[in-house]
């Protein structure tokens, strides 16, 4: 079978018992996932706090400026650039915006104040973005199971899988950029495969497509190659629905965050957070000046991809679900397997470009996080990709073994972040004990 041609499937692999087990999953996963926002402090630390209050500022001052004095923000943080003598967030700046107009509505309705009621006005803030988000990416997920995975085991473990042993579900109790990333994924796959391989013309499977993509872009600026990828796939595809509808509502996210960058730079279209070495970083008292712990690590290229992959923030030592997304690349890559190739091809793509990206380009982990989060937003296509390469596996009793053995593994590192997602892994704090790692 040629590259790029698709299986004789039917359009729906009806079962009914895993069709039921789609909307009921996603929803416990959101009610599990919103227990642990009760429990969760409303603002979880630097990284959140540089983003809340750009939120608390945008509606009360209408500025994006966080503070007019250093250590002035309600919410100290260490995330922050300073530019004409006034303190910014470094973080990509339309999300908080967006987050700021829902805000606007709720404090201009029932009067509350972030800084006021933040364990009220914060969590419902995150219930409309992280957790209700969550349970449309779970359901989108297992519909695109039950168009694409033909086989029933496979299916109902990847359905769990992706519910229960990602960090998608590990950071939806604390704000992020990676999440909005990671559904704007999910969702312009699913619309992508829904267009390229089911052959659906409707327009606004189009536009939601371009949308998803734009603004998984306008979350992780290494997610501009996954736009690009999806633009490509359509137009080859697809035809000139794409460029009439696709490229459009894309056009559209890329415009609103050059817009919210301009004014988030006070003049610039070049995102704070790609000057760390410049002055806006480097001001007098920046702790970026004398970064400490994690923040200071500078080990020799082959520790830092070892602790990337297999160490402390391993991507396949603390959810080795991704092995299997391994082999399935691998299976691909080979020539065992050919389904769903333009899809397969952008996830060995861009998995192995981001990775090779962060090698050449850093040292650093992310930070005082659970896990390599740069690397979120990938998740995804890793959940796409995963169970297409199941055939090869399935029907193994021993093949089954291992994968239930890492889905419990990889249930215990979600659990772990769902508790508190900014710090010490589980594992991480076994290196540390030992004395493997300083940090």
């Amino acid at each position: 079978m040629r590259i790029g041609a698709t299986p004789n499937r039917p359009r729906r692999i009806a079962n009914p018992v895993l069709s039921a087990m789609i909307p009921a999953v996603a929803i416990v996963t959101g009610v599990i996932a919103f227990s642990q926002l009760l429990k969760a402090p409303p603002v979880a630390c630097v990284n959140d706090a540089s983003r809340w209050n750009t939120v608390w500022s945008l509606v009360h001052e209408g500025t994006y400026v966080i503070a007019d004095e250093l250590d002035g923000e309600f919410w100290w943080t260490i995330d922050d650039v300073k530019i004409n003598g006034r303190w910014y967030s470094s973080k990509p700046p339309l999300y908080p915006t967006v987050i700021a107009g829902a805000y606007w509505v709720i404090h201009h309705v029932s009067g509350l104040d972030m800084h006021e009621k933040p364990e009220i006005v914060i969590r419902i803030l995150l219930v409309l973005f992280n957790i209700l988000p969550l349970i449309a990416f779970i359901w989108v997920y297992g519909l695109y199971l039950e168009r694409n995975v033909p086989d029933p085991w496979a299916r109902g473990f990847w359905l769990i899988a992706g519910a229960f042993g990602t960090y998608i579900t590990g950071y939806s109790v604390t704000l992020n950029n990676h999440l909005p990333a990671a559904f704007g994924v999910m969702f312009a796959v699913y619309l992508t495969t829904r267009i390229v391989y089911d052959g659906v013309r409707c327009p606004i499977y189009y536009l939601l497509a371009g949308l998803s993509a734009g603004w998984a872009a306008a979350n992780e600026i290494p997610a501009i190659l996954f736009l690009i990828g999806v633009l490509a796939i359509l137009g080859l595809r697809a035809g000139w629905r794409t460029w009439a509808y696709a490229l459009p509502a894309a056009a559209m996210v890329v415009v609103a965050y050059m817009v919210t960058t301009w004014y988030a730079t006070d003049g610039s279209l070049i995102p704070n957070y790609l000057v760390k070495d410049s002055p806006r970083y480097n001001y007098e008292g920046s702790y970026w000046l004398t970064p400490t712990g994690i923040d200071a690590a500078a080990e020799p290229k082959l520790v830092y991809i070892y602790h990337m992959l297999l160490g402390h923030h391993g991507i396949l030592s603390l959810t080795p679900l991704w092995l299997f997304a391994a082999i399935s690349m691998l299976l691909f890559v080979s020539g065992f397997s050919r389904d769903r190739a333009e899809i397969q091809w952008l996830t060995v793509a861009l998995s192995v470009t981001v990775f090779a990206a962060y090698v050449v380009m850093t040292n650093n982990y992310g930070g005082g996080a659970k896990g390599l989060r740069w690397t979120f937003w990938l998740i995804p296509l890793w959940l796409a990709v995963a169970p297409l390469g199941a055939e090869h596996y399935s029907r193994s009793r021993w093949a089954r073994a291992i994968a239930l053995a890492a889905l419990v593994i990889s249930l215990w590192t979600v659990l772990d972040a769902l508790q508190s997602p900014w710090g010490m892994s589980w594992l991480h704090g076994i290196y540390h004990k030992q004395g493997f790692v300083p940090y």
